[in-house]
């Protein structure tokens, strides 16, 4: 069965180059604070379909390392670059969450589920004028999976057990697996996973000068500091599209400037996970920006908490570990660290209908009220395995988990436990971490894939986010089968035993919560949709400007 643009669903769960960056420069005056706008007057009726025109202003806070996207492994490079790009397959521009052909019109997956073949878009041109094809995908599919010396992959990883990327025919490329692999289609539509034109990168090496894709707007210059600007591609593959004139980012890196510039609606959007608006900063924007809309991240960024769970060390007794999870007001630290607004601590919350519900969540030993039950059990669990009360815990965090860090040391009070933090540059922050030299750590856990492979990670050995030591072989079991289930309702099920075994018996990996930071948009933009991940949806090619 041929699955294309209309109704397609994802499959594998159910069925000349344009120039080098400038040197830095005087940067152009910047979207600047100086003047509130005065309150918007109540706006006139919406046109009633698409208008084309305008230039979209969208903020962010940070100048991009390269033009690189499968190698810069941040949304500061990526959200810049999307809109020149197309991926081999894309989420439907209208809700965000269907599976829909990108550069690839349809795909076929075997009855086994092993192979899948993509047939490819006619008549698609990158920018330069130059065809793209099946083996313009062959290139980048295979360079990301096995990635030439010198260069790295976002998405490497992600490609698991492909084994091998062949061209079939003139316009058709085959994907053969080693087993069924679900995740597949949320990898290759990630916009970690741009397609390159092959003779770009044959001739270049590499992307981090240059963008040339064949997306819907063509790359027209950067100015450090200031600006990235973007241009309507005329020649764009889907007739009619895209209807803005062009995208401006404007690289704000002063919160306060960043912040301002939104609510005197000098930009008309902020950008995505870093350049998200956290609670306090929507309360101020909205004393200015009146009708701006602002919608909840569906990519958060969560205080990750991992156990050194090796031989030998304080924590390897999971009882021990039990102990400290049950000691942690999960609901105080939505109020702490969210300021009030958040998901309370699940490996899962961002994945809609994927992982345990909250109300299931707030069953489980350290997440239910009051927490006197808690505290008696996990003093005993602490007698149970010995553990030494006496002796300080060292938490290892860097500075952008600190709060959390200092948090936990106050709530291990409530067992007698005393602990310190021990704050270190990622230039020694890393190296400890891989060689196990803390008794607790916290990283940044967010999900990046619209897929809760990505969380898997964070838990399990021989994944590069897993610090814990620790092999418990029933979660690794149950992790290598959820990843080959196509039947989403049996993965559904893995997938929350996995939460379930995690949070009450392994813990060894865990969020502490889940803070919700928001999107602003003006309500001049229209047809935006978030998505189910920040790391999709930023192509932009059908949103338009009422104005």
């Amino acid at each position: 069965m041929w699955c294309g643009l209309a109704g397609a669903t994802l499959l594998l769960a159910s069925c000349a180059p344009a120039a080098a960056p400038a040197p830095p420069a005087p940067a152009p005056q910047a979207p600047a604070p100086a003047v509130a706008r005065a309150p918007t007057p109540a706006p006139s009726p919406t046109p009633a379909g698409p208008k084309r025109g305008g230039i979209l202003k969208i903020g962010t806070t940070a100048n991009p390392a390269s033009f690189d996207v499968q190698q810069e492994n941040t949304i500061n490079v990526s959200m810049l670059l999307t809109p020149v790009y197309n991926t081999l397959v894309q989420y439907d521009a209208a809700t965000g969450s269907k599976m829909v052909g990108g550069l690839a019109e349809s795909w076929q997956v075997s009855e086994n589920g092993n192979v899948i073949t993509f047939k490819m878009r006619a008549g698609v041109r990158a920018h330069d004028g130059t065809p793209f094809g099946a083996e313009d995908v062959v290139f980048n599919l295979q360079r990301n999976l096995k990635p030439p010396k010198g260069i790295l992959s976002n998405m490497g990883w992600a490609l698991g057990p492909v084994k091998s990327i062949q061209k079939v025919g003139e316009d058709s490329v085959r994907v053969a697996f080693e087993y069924p692999y679900a995740p597949f289609l949320s990898v290759v539509a990630h916009e970690y996973l741009p397609l390159f034109p092959r003779h770009i990168v044959v001739e270049k090496g590499d992307t981090k000068t240059m963008a040339v894709g064949t997306g819907p707007f063509k790359f027209k210059a950067y100015t450090p500091s200031a600006t990235f600007e973007l241009v309507r591609n005329a020649d764009y593959w889907e007739k009619g599209l895209p209807y803005l004139d062009g995208v401006t980012f404007y690289i704000l890196p002063d919160r306060a400037t960043y912040v301002a510039a939104l609510r005197t609606g000098q930009i008309q959007r902020t950008g995505r996970i870093f350049g998200a608006l956290t609670a306090l900063e929507v309360e101020t924007v909205k004393k200015g920006a009146q009708g701006t809309a602002f919608v909840v991240s569906p990519a958060l960024i969560a205080p990750w908490l991992q156990f050194n769970a090796r031989p030998g060390s304080v924590f390897s007794d999971a009882r021990a570990r039990q102990a400290v999870s049950m000691a942690i007001d999960r609901q105080a630290a939505v109020q702490v660290l969210a300021e009030g607004q958040g998901h309370i601590g699940g490996v899962f919350s961002t994945y809609k209908e994927w992982g345990l519900s909250e109300q299931e969540r707030l069953q489980l030993p350290g997440f239910r009220q009051p927490k006197d039950q808690d505290i008696a059990e996990a003093k005993k669990l602490l007698v149970e395995a010995d553990f030494p009360t006496t002796r300080e815990i060292t938490i290892l965090s860097r500075r952008s988990e600190r709060n959390a860090a200092t948090f936990l040391t106050g709530q291990l009070q409530s067992l007698g436990l005393t602990a310190k933090v021990d704050i270190a540059e990622d230039a020694l922050f890393w190296p400890r971490a891989r060689e196990g030299r803390f008794d607790l750590l916290f990283i940044a856990g967010a999900g990046q894939l619209p897929d809760p492979q990505w969380m898997v990670r964070y838990f399990t050995p021989g994944f590069p986010l897993d610090y814990s030591g620790l092999k418990d072989e029933a979660l690794v079991k149950l992790a290598g089968q959820q990843v080959r289930e196509q039947d989403s309702s049996r993965r559904r099920a893995m997938i929350q035993e996995i939460e379930s075994h995690l949070l009450a018996k392994s813990v060894h990996s865990m969020p502490l919560v889940w803070p919700f930071t928001y999107i602003a948009v003006a309500q001049e933009v229209k047809a935006w949709v978030p998505g189910l991940n920040d790391y999709i949806g930023n192509r932009l090619e059908t949103v338009w400007l009422a104005q």
